[in-house]
């Protein structure tokens, strides 16, 4: 069975993780839930942080999540979230979790992504470089590691 997972709006907004993200999910691991508050944030580019989160863990308790990804993992401290029994990951930490517990599918999501992008075309470890970049620089040197 799939779990549920709410990715706030600052794991979503880069596209090379976001096309990550969205492929595993894709394949079946886990459930992105949706809200559109989030979305809305999303298409608007905002930034937000501290109080003005409070939509995103709001969605994660509405939509049953069993983990909210974020790079701000300050905005939800555990007093915030234990009552709700709901993880707060950070998205290098959430992709490593992929990695370890699908190793196969989450490989061959990489390595299927890389090849269809096109323009402009990349390699894996121009991918790779990327990932580091975006913030997920421990899942992207696990990925090397496994794939080379």
């Amino acid at each position: 069975m799939r779990f549920p997972a709410l990715f706030d709006t600052n794991v979503l907004y880069g596209a090379l993780l976001n096309d990550l993200i969205l492929e595993l999910a894709d394949r079946g691991p886990f459930r992105p839930l949706r809200s559109q508050d989030v979305l809305f944030e999303l298409a608007k580019n905002l930034v937000k942080n501290d109080e003005e989160d409070r939509h995103v863990l709001a969605a994660a308790v509405r939509g049953g999540a069993e983990v909210l990804v974020a790079f701000n993992l300050k905005d939800f401290p555990a007093s915030s979230v234990e009552r709700f029994d709901l993880e707060i990951v950070h998205p290098d930490d959430f992709l490593l979790d992929q990695l370890d517990l699908y190793h196969a599918t989450t490989l061959r999501a990489l390595v299927e992504l890389v090849e269809s992008y096109d323009s402009p075309a990349m390699t894996m470890d121009d991918y790779l470089i990327a990932l580091i970049r975006a913030g997920v620089p421990k899942f992207a040197e696990t990925a090397r590691d496994r794939l080379y």
